[in-house]
């Protein structure tokens, strides 16, 4: 029972930082795209940019990115 009780905080931290590293949508329309995600997930972020682009007929292209937790990564769409 006190093995429980040790590892069960654990467990749920290492779940939480699992769900906020995964790459995310926090905006878009036809001219710009932010998408979120944590540390350096700019592989993760572009291929999710260039679809929302594509629903437009453009392509993403990268801008900058803004450190915080999660980290922004800011996309233009283009022609």
């Amino acid at each position: 029972m006190l093995n429980f009780f040790k590892t069960t905080p654990v467990l749920i931290i290492f779940s939480l930082l699992a769900g906020c590293t995964a790459a995310r949508l926090v905006t878009s329309n036809e001219r710009s795209v932010i998408v979120a995600g944590a540390g350096e997930a700019w592989a993760q972020t572009t291929p999710i940019a260039d679809a929302e682009c594509a629903k437009y007929g453009r392509k993403a292209q990268f801008l900058y990115d803004k450190e915080g937790f999660p980290r922004k990564y800011f996309y233009d769409c283009v022609r």
